[in-house]
């Protein structure tokens, strides 16, 4: 089985029910900001060293280390700030793309009056048509892909390429691994290989986007290997047998998940989010770790709680007040924070387990 198989995991998008959230142009949106950084050890004796990287919101630095190599990851979730317009253009016959597929896309596309829209509207439509598959078992060309209703990250990424072509958008496919959430080292085995894109925005230049997950950006975990026109691992065949070790990461990104039901994609916007008062933040295990649980926020009548995403919470459309936030998590005493909002007030807590012997320590970064 070829190294990069087609066997991606995919970041799982959990359904997080909120109250009221600044309208979007597509449904199944959430917002992204802050920054995030990690830094990595990577062995894979034989193997090309990989590429150093500077795209719109993501930094890859890559130095030799004794045989190896030390990877540093910097991510940033800025507002995009793209002012090029869009004008869609025609889809190609329907005898390639399913009829129901191709009026939705035109639909949003008609919509899309810069060009980040269109790139936002084209991502959403191709993840609320396609399941993920990490083992998709046939030829992921556009045409089956869409038939068939599902795909591997291989599958997304050409099928993505595809239709962002029809529209006139330059992209490449990028190679690479997706560190594991915690320290743990990752052997460089069948599968361990992930596609996404880097998509050329006219004005702010190259942004990175995984069709499975987000637009404009991809988390601190991505270490890019190669980006070209092809999805063939060809040399990166020797990346087989490495391993991966993560040696540090901090994690400051803050998300704002849509009007209820599921977040499929989530993006950078384009220009800084207004909503009413905001308590948001993140609940981190030992080396930024990202805990489950859940979080409940209570205050001036107001009782509301919510699963934890990827260690987030998020609460909004705030009144200025006191508040009580308590976060629980197994293995964890629960965590208890006094929140003072005063009108319009967005506040982010990084917020670290007990367990750590360091209760409560909190920040506003």
């Amino acid at each position: 089985m070829p190294f990069i198989a087609h066997r991606c995991s995919l970041v799982s998008l959990l359904l997080i029910v909120l109250g009221a959230a600044p309208s979007r142009a597509e449904e199944g949106v959430g917002w992204v900001s802050g920054w995030a950084q990690a830094a990595y050890r990577l062995d894979a004796p034989g193997a090309p060293a990989p590429p150093a990287v500077e795209v719109n919101g993501f930094r890859q630095e890559v130095l030799p280390e004794g045989g190896g190599w030390e990877i540093r990851v910097q991510v940033s979730a800025g507002p995009l700030g793209v002012r090029t317009p869009f004008a869609a253009r025609p889809l190609p016959p329907s005898p390639q793309l399913p009829q129901a597929f191709r009026e939705r896309l035109g639909r949003s596309l008609s919509a899309s009056k810069r060009l980040d829209e269109a790139l936002v509207a084209i991502l959403e439509t191709m993840r609320s048509a396609l399941e993920y598959d990490e083992a998709a078992g046939f030829e992921e060309t556009p045409e089956e892909v869409l038939r068939k209703g599902r795909a591997s990250c291989i599958g997304f990424s050409r099928t993505a390429r595809f239709l962002l072509d029809s529209q006139g958008l330059t992209s490449r496919y990028v190679i690479g691994l997706r560190a594991p959430a915690s320290r743990e080292l990752m052997r460089l085995e069948g599968g361990r290989l992930h596609a996404w894109l880097e998509v050329a925005l006219p004005g702010i230049g190259a942004v990175y986007c995984d069709p499975l997950l987000s637009v404009g950006w991809v988390p601190q975990r991505y270490v890019a290997l190669r980006a070209g026109d092809t999805l063939e691992p060809g040399d990166l065949q020797a990346y087989k047998g490495g391993r991966l070790v993560t040696r540090s990461t901090k994690d400051r990104l803050a998300f704002e998940p849509p009007q209820g039901g599921p977040c499929r994609l989530w993006a950078r916007p384009n220009v800084a989010a207004s909503t009413g008062g905001l308590i948001h933040g993140k609940f981190l295990g030992e080396g930024d770790r990202p805990l489950e649980g859940r979080a409940r926020l209570e205050g001036d009548g107001l009782a509301v709680s919510m699963d934890l995403w990827e260690g987030n919470f998020f609460f909004r459309d705030l009144v200025p007040g006191r508040y009580g936030l308590v976060v629980e998590s197994p293995g964890s005493k629960p965590l208890r924070a006094s929140v003072v909002l005063g009108p319009m007030d967005k506040r982010f807590l990084v917020l670290y387990s007990q367990s750590l012997g360091e209760p409560g320590k909190r920040s506003t970064p």
